[in-house]
């Protein structure tokens, strides 16, 4: 009741809510980007050593005058700063028996603590950044959250960077805690408009074509293909990490392949959440996995026979031990996060349009349906311009004249749920 939800800022680490809200919130916002000549952009910053620099005592005044119990912040601050604590470095152990500021990481008390000065100082500069945000349909992506990581979408570069600065020198003033240098940067739609932006990357802030964000790669043009070099390393080097251990020729076949599964597939999944489904990349994945299995196999090579049949015959005898394949556990993902983002969509939509009492409302705020229904596949279609294709004379619907950035059109994520059904 202290942080009430404010319509537009999504704040994350709460019930009914996951890291995936931003990532694909995110990943929509460049692809409805660049449909808007590029005109998007997402600031994001961490707070630095979050958990060790929140000053208990200032959090327990800021509750206790909004109604909180003395009686449950006295044993909070108890648990938080009278533990002791022993660091030890080598051979040497330091006891600290007493602390005024920095809490306990990963206790619930601490996630308790340490969530508000970010979500008080976002609540607090709300109406500030809703002027100048990222708006659609008139209805304003403030900022979002996850726990220290805060982001800031806008229009341009400039924008984005001045909401950032703002929450930090606020953060700052308000609760003493600092931004990680190294954490700032900026991922704006390839083909943006970067005039005045030389003294933002003077500051220290990253602009680049691809971001980091929650450990997913977010390529500025939408393309998220440009990141699957990387994440297949991840995917050999967990493979290499369980199937080169001492002891495995005794291990079952069988077994062999639910590891498999169990790690290498849990981190494709992981890394590819918030792209679109697309039928050529769900070939390559296959590809992999039918190749992984069958290095796993120790299938026997025939004498005389060629590097190229061989390697056909063990992909066609290979196919027969897959009940699954992983472009399919893909799909199943896609579709059940296409459930969870219309659990509550209508409700927010009717909010936003209506303005109907923010109770009704059991999510934080999530950006997701706002940027589905902005700028859909109609609104697509209806800006289509008829042009010549590859200088033929035939006359067809290929262009919508509304992009300033010059290249493929990336997979987007309406087509790709078709897609996933049918897979």
């Amino acid at each position: 009741m202290a942080l009430p939800r404010t319509p537009g800022v999504f704040i994350g680490a709460r019930p009914k809510t996951q890291a995936r809200d931003i990532g694909h919130a995110i990943a929509l916002l460049v692809e409805k980007g660049l449909d808007c000549k590029s005109e998007a952009a997402v600031a994001q910053e961490d707070v630095q050593k979050h958990y060790d620099t929140v000053d208990c005592l200032l959090v327990a005044k800021w509750l206790l005058a909004r109604g909180a119990r003395v009686q449950n912040l006295a044993v909070a601050l108890r648990f938080q700063l009278f533990t002791s604590l022993s660091v030890a470095v080598g051979s040497i152990n330091v006891t600290i028996p007493q602390r005024s500021v920095g809490t306990l990481t990963g206790s619930r008390t601490a996630g308790a603590l340490g969530r508000v000065p970010v979500e008080e100082t976002l609540t607090f500069l709300a109406p500030r950044l809703s002027m100048q945000c990222f708006k659609c349909d008139g209805t304003a992506l403030i900022a979002a959250s996850w726990v220290d990581n805060v982001y800031f979408p806008a229009r341009d570069v400039v924008t984005a960077h001045a909401n950032a600065v703002l929450f930090a020198e606020q953060l700052q003033a308000r609760w003493a805690q600092c931004i990680k240098p190294t954490s700032r940067s900026i991922l704006a739609c390839a083909g943006a408009d970067m005039e005045g932006c030389e003294h933002i990357q003077a500051d220290g802030w990253r602009i680049d074509d691809s971001d980091v964000i929650l450990g997913w790669i977010f390529p500025n043009s939408g393309a998220f293909r440009s990141t699957w070099d990387a994440i297949k390393m991840k995917l050999w080097k967990a493979y290499h990490a369980q199937f080169r251990k001492r002891g495995l020729s005794r291990v079952g076949f069988c077994r062999k392949l639910v590891v498999l599964d169990r790690t290498v597939l849990r981190i494709l999944l992981r890394a590819i959440e918030p792209w679109p489904f697309s039928t050529s990349m769900a070939n390559e994945i296959d590809t992999l996995q039918r190749y992984m299995i069958g290095c796993l196999t120790r299938f026997p090579r025939q004498a005389c026979e060629q590097p190229d049949a061989y390697c056909r015959r063990r992909a066609a005898f290979v196919k027969t031990l897959i009940d699954a394949s992983w472009s399919q556990h893909w799909a199943m993902n896609v579709l059940r996060w296409e459930d969870h983002l219309q659990r509550d969509a209508q409700r927010q939509m009717r909010h936003y349009q209506l303005s109907e009492p923010t109770a009704s409302i059991p999510t934080s705020w999530s950006w997701t349906p706002t940027l589905r229904n902005w700028h859909c596949m109609d609104w697509l279609e209806r800006h289509r311009v008829v042009a010549l294709r590859h200088g033929s004379a035939d006359l067809t619907q290929t262009r919508t004249g509304l992009r300033s950035h010059r290249g493929g059109v990336a997979s987007r994520w309406e087509p790709g749920l078709d897609i996933a059904r049918q897979r």
